[in-house]
């Protein structure tokens, strides 16, 4: 019995995921479970899932990577542009597709195809470019097998107490939510959801201060005094990616707080599984 340790919603954001990571020291019985959200808003959002990649590669049977819905556009767009979402590659996932580039390579894409009849056949075919290019570079080959292939994977864990996932789970449905909880809720749950559920719920998706409708929840996590555990530090403006660390053994919850540039581990409240 060791320790499950859980992070959400990096956007991109590189450095603060590498802080993030020392706060973990793996022992052969622990855990990582990441909740989704690697891409978008920031700007390394492929060094980000490379990040993750190797992490779960020097640590084999230990690590789990569910997708979020910004990782499930991303993926739309690169594997089934047919289902992508409109407008994701010239708006919400610019800086997610320019992160696979050379800032050349990028920009020379963008100022071609300027004999094109008008700026919608401009922009198509600019997005099927950059699409056709971060297929086929060679550098990007494992990275984006590995990646497709957490594409094809369930978007939560369960334990015997717990569910991860990104953003929730139909908990109308109660005992039944895994039959019950259609597809888009697992990353896209609106509007959250707090209160008793039978099992524990640890989620990103959210924003940890909006949900607490508190700002001092900023880069923190949030726990409702039930069943639900909020660990989105909205890191594009905290700066901080949150660990959230569950004891199999105690049974308790704790985290991570940074004060005078030292990280000190905290106590949670929980509820008793």
């Amino acid at each position: 019995m060791g320790k499950i340790y859980a992070l959400s919603d990096i956007h991109g954001c590189l450095s603060p995921l590498k802080e993030a990571l020392t706060l973990i020291t793996l022992k052969p019985e622990d855990r990582v479970v990441f909740l989704g959200d690697y891409v978008d808003r920031g700007r390394h959002s492929c060094q980000v899932l490379q990040t993750i990649m190797d992490f779960e590669t020097r640590h084999p049977g230990q690590v789990t990577v569910l997708l979020g819905n910004h990782d499930e556009w991303f993926c739309d767009w690169l594997f089934e542009p047919e289902n992508a979402y409109i407008g994701y590659a010239m708006n919400m996932g610019i800086e997610t597709i320019e992160s696979f580039f050379t800032e050349h390579n990028f920009q020379a894409i963008l100022n071609s195809q300027g004999d094109a009849p008008n700026i919608h056949v401009r922009l198509q075919a600019i997005e099927e470019k950059l699409r056709e290019n971060l297929l086929n570079a060679p550098e990007n080959q494992k990275l984006l097998t590995w990646l497709k292939r957490k594409y094809q994977f369930p978007r939560y864990v369960e334990t015997p107490t717990q569910i991860f996932v990104h953003a929730g789970v139909d908990e109308e449905a109660g005992e039944y939510w895994k039959s019950a909880t259609a597809p888009e809720i697992f990353t896209c749950k609106y509007p959250f959801t707090t209160g008793k559920f039978y099992k524990t719920i640890i989620c990103g998706h959210f924003r940890s201060s909006f949900v607490a409708g508190d700002e001092g929840y900023l880069g923190r996590v949030y726990f409702d005094q039930a069943s639900h555990y909020f660990i989105d530090g909205y890191v594009n403006k905290s700066g901080k990616v949150p660990v959230l660390v569950y004891d199999t053994q105690s049974k308790q919850y704790t985290s991570f707080e940074k004060i005078a540039d030292t990280w000190h581990e905290y106590r949670l409240n929980e509820r008793s599984n």
